[in-house]
C-alpha cells in the first residue's frame, strides 16, 4: 500500500493471512486490532513519518516498523510463527506519557533501534523474545526482558520494578543469574556495562549483583 506522503487510517480491524506493507512518509494510523481474526503474515511499515497503535497487532511472521511509533492504548505486539522478529527501527513513545505500555512477544528476535520513552515514557515494557536488542529505554512503570537481552544504552525505570536475565554485555554472552529489581530504595542504582548501564531505583538490585559490579559500580 503506497500513499506518498498521504496519511493511511485503519478505522477498524484488519484481518488476512496477508503481507501488509504501508509506504508513506505521512501517519499511519490503526485504530483497531490487527490480526485479532486471523493473523496476518507479516506487517511492516517503511521509514518516515509516523506510526499509530490502538489495538493489538498480531503477525505469523515478521514485523517490522520502520518509523517511529507512538501507542495510543496500550498494546500487544505477537510475532508467532517460527522466528519471527518484531522490529522497531525509530523511536517508541507513549501518547501520554506513563499511560500506554507496550508488550512484545516474539519467536525470534525484539530488536529497538531507537530510542524508547525519550519523549513520552513508557507506562511499562514487557518483552519476551529468543534474543532482545534494546538501547535508551525510559519508563514509569515496570519493565521485564524475558530472553537473552543486549543492552546498549541506559534502562530507566524510574521506581518501576525490573526482571530479566542479566543482559549481555557488549560482544560477551549473558550473565547466567537474573536481575531482580524492585522499587524499594528512594536512591538510584546504576550498573555500568561496557558502556551501557541498566538504571533502577531498587535495593534489591544491589543484592543479586556480583562482587566485581558491587565493588565498582555500589
Amino acid at each position: 500500500l503506497t500513499a506518498g506522503n498521504a496519511g493511511v487510517d485503519f478505522a477498524s480491524t484488519v484481518d488476512g493471512a496477508q503481507n501488509l506493507a504501508i509506504h508513506t512518509s505521512g501517519e499511519t494510523r490503526f485504530q483497531g486490532a490487527v490480526g485479532g481474526g486471523t493473523a496476518l503474515a507479516s506487517l511492516a511499515t517503511d521509514a518516515g513519518g509516523l506510526t499509530r497503535l490502538g489495538a493489538n497487532v498480531t503477525t505469523s511472521g515478521a514485523q517490522s516498523y520502520g518509523d517511529a511509533l507512538q501507542l495510543d492504548a496500550s498494546v500487544t505486539l505477537a510475532a508467532t510463527g517460527t522466528a519471527s522478529n518484531v522490529q522497531f527501527n525509530g523511536a517508541v513513545n507513549a501518547a501520554t506519557a506513563g499511560t500506554q505500555s507496550l508488550t512484545v512477544n516474539a519467536t525470534g528476535q525484539a530488536g529497538f533501534g531507537a530510542a524508547v520513552g525519550a519523549t513520552a515514557a513508557l507506562g511499562g515494557l514487557d518483552v519476551s523474545a529468543a534474543t532482545i536488542a534494546v538501547g535508551n529505554a525510559t519508563t514509569t512503570g515496570a519493565v521485564t526482558l524475558d530472553g537473552s537481552a543486549t543492552l546498549g544504552g541506559n534502562l530507566a525505570t524510574n521506581g518501576g520494578a525490573f526482571s530479566g536475565p542479566r543482559p549481555a554485555m557488549p560482544g560477551g554472552p549473558p550473565h547466567a543469574r537474573p536481575w531482580r529489581a524492585g522499587p524499594g530504595d528512594p536512591e538510584p542504582i546504576t550498573i555500568a556495562m561496557g558502556g551501557c548501564s541498566l538504571l533502577s531505583k531498587a535495593a534489591s538490585l544491589r543484592q543479586s549483583m556480583p562482587r566485581s559490579l558491587k565493588d565498582s559500580h555500589s
